[in-house]
C-alpha cells in the first residue's frame, strides 16, 4: 500500500492516523519512513497481510480516508488531505501507474535494502 498526503505540516499525522486505522484489518509487516516526492506530497509505503479480500480492504480504506477529511472534490483541486492506495494485493499489480511512479518505488526500494 502506499500512502500519501500534500497538505504540508498536517501531512505526517494524516499518514500516521492512516497507518493507525490499516493495524485493524491486518498485521503491518514492514513499511518505510515517511518520504517527499518531487509532486510536493509525504509518502508511506507499507506491506501488510489481512485476511480481507482485495474488494474488502479496498471498501475499508475508504473509511479512514473520509475520516481523515478526504471528500471526493479534492483531488481535482490538488488538496490531498489522505490518500491511501493498495497498489499490490496478493502479489498482484491493482495500480501501474502508482507501481511504475518514482514516489512508490522510493519507498518500495527503501524496503528492499
Amino acid at each position: 500500500m502506499c500512502l500519501g498526503s500534500n497538505i504540508g505540516l498536517q501531512s505526517i499525522e494524516k499518514i500516521n492516523k492512516a497507518y493507525s486505522s490499516l493495524c485493524d484489518v491486518g498485521q503491518i509487516v514492514c513499511h518505510s519512513s515517511v518520504y517527499g516526492s518531487a509532486s510536493g506530497y509525504l509518502n508511506q509505503v507499507i506491506v501488510s497481510h489481512t485476511s480481507l479480500d482485495y474488494d474488502e480492504l479496498l471498501s475499508f480504506t475508504k473509511q479512514p480516508e473520509l475520516n481523515l477529511g478526504r471528500r471526493p472534490q479534492h483531488k481535482a483541486q490538488g488538496i490531498v488531505p489522505i490518500d491511501i492506495d493498495i497498489v499490490i494485493y496478493d502479489e498482484e499489480v491493482m495500480r501501474p501507474l502508482d507501481y511504475d511512479s518514482a514516489y512508490f518505488n522510493r519507498g518500495l526500494e527503501e524496503l528492499h535494502s
